[in-house]
């Protein structure tokens, strides 16, 4: 199967093109990413996946939005050691149902989460921008929380 780093150098060509697909794959081959820093900047690492936040990696694909908000939860628990699941937690953000709580562990994480701060802005942005969004106000109040507790990226 190869290393988690040989694994990564594979699917770099899909990294942005597909998210979604590339934690797929990589929670079938038992791999986790996430971003980090390095010398160069923001850099994408793969490291081989610690089994419960695998599981939790997973199950926020499921269909059923109870069982993703309950990944979401366990995950939200494990604070910045869920580091490694920031990949699918930046793709739960586009997620109705489990947004919010996708917004909110990723400031239970902190400054690991920084990755996610250009989403978040353009996302606090549209927030503001909908005037008929009903939980407009809690959703802003809850991203400008977590990028306080994220930090600069």
């Amino acid at each position: 199967m190869g290393t988690p780093d040989q694994i990564l150098n594979a699917l770099r060509p899909v990294e942005m093109t597909w998210p979604r697909a590339l934690v797929a794959v990589c929670v079938a081959l038992g791999v986790v990413l996430w971003w980090g820093r390095d010398a160069q900047g923001p850099s994408l690492f793969a490291a081989e996946a610690d089994p419960e936040i695998a599981q939790h990696i997973h199950a926020l694909q499921d269909d059923d939005y109870h069982i993703r908000w309950q990944a979401l939860e366990a995950l939200g628990k494990l604070g910045p050691d869920a580091a490694p699941a920031v990949p699918a937690l930046i793709d739960a953000l586009g997620d109705d149902y489990c947004r919010f709580r996708a917004i909110h562990v990723l400031g239970q994480i902190g400054p690991a989460a920084a990755p996610a701060v250009p989403i978040l802005v353009d996302r606090l942005t549209s927030t503001l921008a909908d005037a008929g969004y009903q939980d407009r106000e809690t959703e802003a109040a809850e991203i400008i929380r977590t990028l306080g507790n994220v930090g600069p990226s």
